[in-house]
């Protein structure tokens, strides 16, 4: 199995049951949700020393992409899981499209 399907699918399924669980969330509440797990993943980046930081990093790529989605679709913009094929260019791109629009991230 490619790698890269098998990210796809975890945030599809991330993706689809926090819409479930939640509902639609509002602008501010997934803005607030993106911001956190932004924090966390840049927080996690650099030289990893701790055993299982993969794992956790994984996660939360996961969870950081999935508020990143929930986001852009919040506020119109087209934000597919199947994008997410090379996880680093899709998350770049629903970014800068986010930042020109005048929402800042950091």
């Amino acid at each position: 199995m490619d790698p890269r399907s098998l990210y796809v699918e975890l945030l599809g399924a991330a993706l689809s049951e926090r819409e479930q669980s939640d509902g639609a969330a509002s602008a501010g509440e997934a803005l607030a949700e993106l911001v956190r797990c932004r924090r966390q993943v840049v927080k996690r980046e650099g030289p990893q020393a701790d055993r299982g930081w993969a794992t956790t990093a994984l996660a939360e790529q996961v969870a950081y992409d999935t508020a990143l989605a929930r986001f852009a679709r919040c506020v119109g913009v087209d934000c597919d899981p199947l994008r997410f094929g090379w996880p680093h260019d899709e998350r770049k791109r629903t970014e800068w499209v986010l930042v020109s629009r005048g929402i800042p991230l950091d």
